[in-house]
Formats: C-alpha cells, structure tokens, sequence
C-alpha cells in the first residue's frame, strides 16, 4: 500500500471516530432529555468525547499536513513561472506555500543536501 493511500485510509478512519462520537454525545443529550441521567453524567461523558474529539482532530491535522501532495509536470512548470515574483514580492506566507507545494522533503547529508520534489523531474 503506497503512502497517500493509508493517509486518505487513515483520514477516512478518523472522520467515521469523530462521527460516532458524535453519535454518542446526541444520545448522551437524549437521555438526559428523557430524564434517564442526570446533568452531572452529562457533563462528565461530554467532556470526556470533546477531548477524544480533540485528539482525534489534531491527528486529522497533522496526518495532512504529512500527506505528500503530488505535484503534475505542467502545474509544477506553472508555479516555477511565478516563482521569482513570489520570492521577491509576495508575503510570506505566499513563499511558504510556494515552497511547500514544490518541496515534499529536504534530507540533509554530512557531505550533500537531497531535495525530493512533489513532481517528477524525468
């Protein structure tokens, strides 16, 4: 299994957590609306899926942050045409997504520097 494909695998696991968890906290409300738990209970599961949904959210975050985004020959032509108008002109943030959406990694070596970009260079 290649890489992109156990992120998109992962991030779909994440998502179907997130909404059963979901699930869980409606029918938490449910009962209490029914009058079968009381508020204290309430309040204690509740919290305690926030914060499972708030993990789960930052792995969902940073799993994409991971994902390596491919690049295509004619959109990585495309960003090198505005490459130098960027570098000189445009915000930072501008740069950084240029470079990132170039650059999947950097590998520094003792004696050499290893690019590895998000497109074919053959």
């Amino acid at each position: 299994m290649d890489p992109a494909t156990a992120s998109d695998d992962n991030i779909k696991e994440v998502r179907q957590h997130i909404k059963e968890l979901e699930k869980q906290e409606e029918k938490i409300i449910d009962l209490y609306q029914i009058g079968t738990i009381d508020i204290d209970l309430v309040k204690k599961k509740s919290e305690a899926i926030q914060k499972e949904k708030k993990k789960l959210e930052k792995v969902l975050s940073e799993t994409k942050k991971k994902t390596p985004q491919s690049v295509s020959r004619d959109e990585a032509i495309e960003l090198l045409g505005s490459f130098d108008e960027i570098i000189q002109s445009g915000s930072l943030q501008e740069q950084r997504e240029l470079l990132r959406s170039l650059i999947e990694d950097i590998v520094v070596f003792p004696d050499h520097i290893e690019i590895h970009w998000t497109f074919s260079v053959k």
